[in-house]
């Protein structure tokens, strides 16, 4: 929604003869990377060039956060379900043993 709205403010103002990187960086939503390449763009005439290269940077990020998120995550859900499978053993062997208890 936030970015929907710069983003539609930028439309307007570039019709007027506004910058782009200019009024996305007064947004305050885009990172200063982002209107720098923006800006960069704009003046060498190769926008799409460098947008190109600003979202293979931004996934090439995402992969390595959801790497991260995985490999810190993985040990967690390894204790979860090995608690979980430990009680289910436990309350399959308490009741023959306490009928083992019983019969001795």
């Amino acid at each position: 929604m936030v970015i929907e709205r710069a983003i539609e403010r930028t439309i307007e103002s570039i019709s007027e003869g506004g910058s782009i990187a200019g009024l996305l960086e007064k947004s305050g939503v885009f990172t200063p990377v982002v209107t720098r390449m923006i800006a960069i763009g704009e003046e060498t005439g190769a926008l799409e060039e460098l947008l190109e290269k600003v979202a293979a940077f931004y996934e090439q990020d995402v992969a390595v956060a959801v790497k991260r998120l995985s490999v810190t995550v993985e040990p967690l859900l390894i204790l979860i379900l090995g608690g979980i499978v430990g009680s289910i053993i436990l309350s399959v062997l308490m009741p023959i043993f306490s009928i083992y208890g019983a019969i001795r």
